[in-house]
């Protein structure tokens, strides 16, 4: 039997965070068409991407998606802030999982996201920050 897909192994060590989170899910033919601005909760951040928290996967007719057998998938262009101080982190990314969840009566999404582009400088940055609040 195959393991789940969130059992694999990391290339970057991950921290649990409760980050707020600004994001908007961009067509991924069309980089011009891009939902509005929303807001989710990163549960977990490392080098190579986040767990983001979110109550929808659809807005403005694009949706956060996941599917093998297209050629082209939509991006999620993020941006959170690290603490304590700082410029936030940006990044474009691809969903790489995702799966509904129901806590206290409440439904939302958890989304597993890949950095796809990040400048060099905030890909450095996170690994640190992973570091600062789970020393080895």
């Amino acid at each position: 039997m195959d393991k789940p897909h969130w059992t694999v192994k990391r290339y970057y060590r991950r921290t649990p965070t409760e980050l707020a989170a600004r994001y908007r899910i961009v067509h991924g033919r069309d980089p011009g068409r891009v939902s509005q601005l929303l807001t989710g909760t990163v549960v977990n951040v490392g080098g190579g991407g986040v767990l983001l928290h979110v109550e929808a996967l659809t807005s403005g007719g694009l949706h956060i998606s996941l599917n093998d057998d297209v050629d082209v998938q939509n991006w999620v262009a993020i941006e959170f802030q690290l603490p304590p101080v700082g410029p936030p982190i940006r990044a474009m990314a691809q969903v790489a999982w995702y799966r509904r969840a129901v806590t206290a009566g409440r439904s939302f999404f958890d989304v597993g996201l890949e950095f796809k582009e990040i400048r060099s400088e905030d890909r450095q940055r996170i690994p640190d920050y992973v570091a600062r609040e789970r020393p080895s």
